[in-house]
C-alpha cells in the first residue's frame, strides 16, 4: 500500500480534487478493471485504464466531505494482472465546518 494521499484543508460540502499515482513495477502492462470506495464522497474520473509496463498512471480523484473532522478514506482499484488482485490507496485530510 502506498503513502496516503493528503488532501490538506477541506470545507463540509465542499469538492476537492486530488490525484493518486499508480506505479507498474513489472516488464508487462498491468489493466485497472475497476474500484471500490471507502465512502461516496469519493469519486474517480476513470477506473479503467492500463498502467504500461514499468510505467505510471495518474488518476484524478475528487473528495467531497459531508462531516467535519478527521477525513480518511479508501479506494482499492482493482487489476487484471497475475499474481495481483487489487492496489489500494487512501485519502486523509481536515474538514472544517466553514463559513
Amino acid at each position: 500500500m502506498a503513502s496516503p494521499v493528503n488532501l490538506g484543508k477541506m470545507t463540509v460540502g465542499t469538492e476537492r480534487e486530488g490525484t493518486v499515482r499508480l506505479v507498474n513495477h513489472l516488464a508487462v502492462p498491468v489493466r485497472l478493471i475497476g474500484s471500490s470506495r471507502s465512502c461516496t464522497c469519493v469519486s474517480l474520473v476513470d477506473d479503467r485504464a492500463e498502467i504500461p509496463a514499468h510505467g505510471s498512471l495518474e488518476i484524478a480523484i475528487k473528495a467531497r466531505p459531508t462531516k467535519p473532522g478527521f477525513f480518511h478514506q479508501r479506494l482499492v482499484f482493482f487489476v487484471d494482472c497475475r499474481g495481483f488482485t487489487r492496489v489500494v490507496s487512501d485519502f486523509i485530510g481536515f474538514v472544517d465546518v466553514g463559513d
